[in-house]
């Protein structure tokens, strides 16, 4: 049996102050926004999904398929390698980065020239993978961090100091190839079964 389709509805506001609620009255013009959950998107004509952007804060609508039928995908992960272990700035001793926090190039968050999350190689490593990268680490500048935590924290003893290092290069975190290449297969049907060819990856 088929199901009718359903309407979203929402809120209607006379300024500040919610007056009733009511269906989404024209697809063309009214969709749910990506700030809200979703898709900010009133049609799917364009086969294009919701992705995040590595080299800009903002959500962007893109297709994965090009005109070669390969899908994409790009490795947002780098090695950031240092002189060394970090140096703590209050202490004089060496330390090190932790997993989940930010480092910066530039002297404050508000004026980095790059900043990127820690993934791995934390303890005495000098050598740090790092995500969600904004702006390009170079080398012979220093990265640093300096993060609030929590008690119970492996790093609550270094709570808001700074840590820092001289940083020597960097390192893409996919060394063969930066990007991936999925050859589409096809999809088959047979006995009532689907059956997907995954293709090949390049």
């Amino acid at each position: 049996m088929a199901i009718n389709h359903k309407i979203p509805i929402h809120v209607t506001y006379n300024g500040e102050t919610p007056t009733g609620i009511a269906e989404y009255q024209s697809a063309s013009s009214e969709c749910i926004p990506v700030d809200f959950g979703g898709t900010g998107q009133n049609d799917i004509s364009r086969g294009e999904i919701i992705v995040g952007d590595i080299t800009d804060k903002d959500f962007k609508a893109k297709k994965f398929t090009d005109s070669a039928g390969n899908l994409t995908c790009v490795f947002d992960e780098t090695w950031l390698n240092a002189g060394g272990q970090p140096e703590n700035q209050t202490t004089s001793s060496a330390t090190q980065f932790y997993a989940g926090e930010t480092v910066y190039q530039g002297s404050s968050t508000s004026t980095a020239t790059a900043s990127g999350v820690i993934i791995a190689n934390t303890g005495n490593s000098a050598t740090f993978k790092v995500k969600s990268i904004t702006g390009t680490f170079t080398a012979d500048t220093v990265v640093w961090a300096q993060t609030v935590f929590q008690t119970g924290h492996a790093g609550y003893a270094e709570s808001n100091q700074i840590r820092q290092v001289t940083l020597v290069s960097t390192t893409n975190a996919v060394v063969e190839q930066a990007t991936m290449s999925f050859l589409l297969g096809t999809l088959d049907s047979t006995l009532g079964e689907n059956v997907i060819d995954c293709g090949t990856i390049t």
